[in-house]
């Protein structure tokens, strides 16, 4: 005797289960994921260093505007 017909009707349930989850997913997306290297919001002392940091490379001759990844001096107007 097999037991295949006696576990197919838990296929239903997690069928509803699985449309209920999707469902909230489409009502409340998640979030985007923080990047590896994200240590948190802007603050005021950051903000300074990283102004002090773009300083001293403009006065070295060393332009950042053209690389890809540049993550310290995102979010940095200037």
């Amino acid at each position: 005797m097999k037991s295949f017909a006696k576990k197919t009707w838990t296929i239903v349930l997690f069928n509803k289960a699985t449309s209920e989850l999707m469902q909230t997913d489409v009502e409340t997306p998640p979030r985007k994921l923080p990047s590896e290297t994200y240590t948190g919001p802007m603050t005021i002392e950051r903000f300074r260093k990283v102004n002090e940091i773009k300083s001293l490379l403009t006065k070295k001759g060393i332009d950042l505007k053209g690389q890809k990844d540049c993550s310290l001096l995102r979010g940095v107007a200037g």
